[in-house]
């Protein structure tokens, strides 16, 4: 744990109720706390809104550009909830108010500690901009690190990471599908995987050619909350604890679905509605008591996601980026990848083509 804060009582009341159960480091500012992150390990991180120098939001952004797998509660003020949502919508776990009660803050961490263990890391490989996106928003709200990368490049590898789950949207062709798994557990040896074939010849293929369990092979097109249902599964063999995965409305299935298909469009949260069957308040309601955003950040993480992905393949052009991902133009795409990842299109792409972290979180 690492613990920002820059008032030394309330620091000490922090450091001695966790460091009993954590190993716990201290900072009294930004820039030591940058400091701190970038030397040494750190699983989760109290962070201080108030802070002098660096703000607490900037330092926020910044360490999940370092790291998206580290988790942040953020310690605020009551008056400060616009700012906490902000947080919130920047990456951060959750957030105790002062003064706090010790109780809520080490239940906090607790679930902080939860979701790791019972996480980890999640690839998802797919055949173009699509429902590997919707997944990526849907997991990574509630569960574990999540990327979505195209085959060749997760091939290519991922700086040395060994994720727990590998999902795989198999390519139409049953010889192209064989050898992609072949190729992806050669590089990620003992790693789990599901198999996603829309093509039924594709999936008995690959059932005939052993490379994978029959049980981790996917025939047809399952909706999202299959295939969420079957990644529990996989993940809990590797836990060896049962894996709860959010639990999606079906409106939120049916909207999600569409924004896989229609991301390219300009759409409104009437139009998400009228694809799902329900009203736009119903639906909102459904986006928020499922994976606790609404239907339009939804909307904007997917795309960001899509833009992670095609920004690896260094062909792409910003504007191409915003055109298959449906951004109005290069500089609208760069402002909100910028706001939701604290790193600008260019500078990820560079981080990840040059091996130097493979992993921005979208939330």
């Amino acid at each position: 744990m690492l613990v920002v804060e820059d008032d030394s009582r309330v620091r000490d009341v922090l450091r001695d109720s966790l460091e009993s159960d954590y190993g716990v480091a201290t900072a009294a500012d930004g820039a030591s706390a940058l400091h701190a992150f970038q030397h040494r390990p750190v699983d989760a991180v109290l962070l201080d809104l108030r802070l002098p120098g660096v703000g607490g939001l900037d330092i926020l952004r910044r360490m999940k550009a370092i790291d998206p797998r580290v988790e942040i509660i953020l310690v605020t003020a009551i008056d400060e909830i616009p700012t906490v949502v902000e947080g919130m919508q920047a990456g951060a776990f959750d957030y105790v108010t002062k003064p706090f009660s010790i109780d809520r803050l080490l239940a906090t961490v607790a679930r902080v500690v939860e979701r790791r263990a019972r996480g980890g890391e999640i690839v998802l490989v797919g055949r173009g901009i699509g429902w590997p996106m919707a997944l990526q928003v849907f997991v990574e709200r509630t569960l574990a690190t999540v990327v979505s990368l195209s085959a060749d490049a997760a091939v290519n590898g991922l700086g040395g990471r060994h994720p727990r789950l590998i999902v795989v949207d198999c390519p139409p062709h049953p010889a192209a599908t064989t050898d992609l798994i072949k190729r992806l557990r050669v590089r990620y040896e003992g790693c789990r995987f599901l198999a996603i074939a829309s093509d039924r010849a594709v999936a008995a293929r690959l059932r005939q050619s052993g490379a994978l369990a029959p049980s981790a092979i996917v025939a047809g097109s399952p909706h999202l909350d299959v295939i969420l249902g079957r990644m529990a599964t996989e993940l809990a063999s590797v836990t060896r604890r049962r894996v709860a995965m959010p639990r999606l409305h079906p409106a939120v299935v049916a909207a999600a679905e569409y924004v896989s298909r229609d991301h390219r469009e300009t759409l409104r949260a009437g139009d998400l509605a009228r694809a799902a069957g329900v009203a736009t308040f119903e639906l909102g309601r459904a986006f928020r008591e499922s994976i606790g955003i609404t239907a339009k950040d939804f909307v904007t993480r997917f795309r960001v996601s899509a833009a992670c992905y095609a920004l690896v393949d260094g062909k792409n052009t910003l504007e191409h980026v915003a055109a298959l991902t449906g951004f109005q133009d290069a500089s609208h795409l760069s402002r909100v990848f910028t706001r939701q990842l604290g790193v600008r299109p260019g500078e990820y792409r560079r981080r990840v083509t040059g091996g130097e972290t493979a992993y921005f979180s979208v939330v």
